[in-house]
């Protein structure tokens, strides 16, 4: 997951030319977003300060997966891509590169599993 996020934070140029995150950028970016969402109860846990904020992002994509809570993932994917089908994208074509190999000993419906995804990533992002 760690990967995925770190990916779409860079298509989305909040790292610096040298691949550095914004963290100033990303911080405001989160705290857009977290605002209106803060007003459910149970959402109040979301970034609230340009420090929780910039805690956030940096567990995000330095920490394994399951040392966040659900809730918080579920906050990364409609920050960074908006819609689920977008994450979906991304997330199966960074574990289609994973798992090359295997597709790559499979049938000729695996290649063209893999192409559909690539075609639906690039039409979601491009």
């Amino acid at each position: 997951m760690t990967q995925i996020y770190r990916k779409r934070l860079s298509d989305l140029g909040l790292k610096d030319a040298f691949g550095k995150l914004d963290l100033g950028r990303c911080a405001a970016s989160i705290l857009d977003m977290a605002a209106p969402l803060r007003e459910i109860y149970e959402l109040v846990p979301l970034p609230s300060s340009a420090d929780t904020a910039r805690a956030y992002v940096s567990r995000l994509c330095w920490l394994p997966a399951g040392n966040l809570h659900p809730i918080l993932h579920l906050f990364a994917i409609v920050w960074l891509f908006e819609t689920w089908q977008k994450f979906f994208a991304a997330y199966w074509l960074e574990t289609s590169k994973v798992n090359q190999s295997d597709l790559e000993s499979s049938s000729v419906s695996g290649d063209k599993k893999l192409q559909n995804i690539r075609k639906a990533y690039h039409e979601e992002f491009d």
